[in-house]
């Protein structure tokens, strides 16, 4: 389960679900590989540190042509604390950013992937609305920064050399995912 960031820093503006609707919210475009490698599917990812997993859609798993349920059980609590039943999978993703100058009715998006989670763990649920890119597989491995009164917020991976403590790799408890 390796991971790839193509840019070690950059800082990316909050997208809106439907321009003029609701808030925008830290998302990236997603696009997902199947096991074979042959099929993929984009979508628009939730960025969410409450998440302790990366969740997919339904509709990802029908387009890559994935028997959803034949994946590995796993229990899951949502944010009301009900249980939920989800069933994960290993899947490659590939995240591309959104360039600043995008306008919410006209998105930019990145050429090339600014990461790649390989073989990272997802799940699929039943009721899942929106894909989420949550804690394990994804912001375990990187240094997340909101700054939400500009709308942006910045992704890195931990850096040796870095000034702050928390950036450094190691920084943690022992044992930490991605120390």
């Amino acid at each position: 389960m390796h991971s790839k960031n193509t840019m070690f820093s950059k800082n990316y503006p909050f997208i809106g679900v439907a321009p003029h609707r609701k808030p925008p919210k830290p998302k990236f475009l997603i696009n997902v590989i199947g096991p074979k490698a042959q099929l993929k599917a984009k979508e628009i990812a939730f960025i969410d540190s409450g998440s302790d997993r990366c969740r997919l859609t339904r509709s990802i798993a029908k387009q890559l042509k994935i028997k959803w349920r034949k994946g590995t059980k796993v229990n899951m609590h949502d944010a009301t604390g009900k249980r939920r039943r989800g069933y994960q999978h290993l899947l490659t993703i590939e995240i591309y950013g959104v360039e600043l100058d995008s306008s919410p009715d006209s998105l930019l998006f990145t050429d090339k992937p600014v990461f790649v989670l390989k073989e990272v763990p997802v799940v699929f649920t039943r009721r899942l609305k929106k894909s989420i890119l949550g804690v394990e597989g994804f912001l375990d491995r990187y240094i997340y920064v909101v700054h939400h009164a500009k709308k942006r917020f910045s992704i890195h991976a931990p850096n040796k050399d870095s000034e702050c403590e928390i950036c450094r790799p190691g920084f943690g408890p022992p044992g930490l995912v991605g120390t």
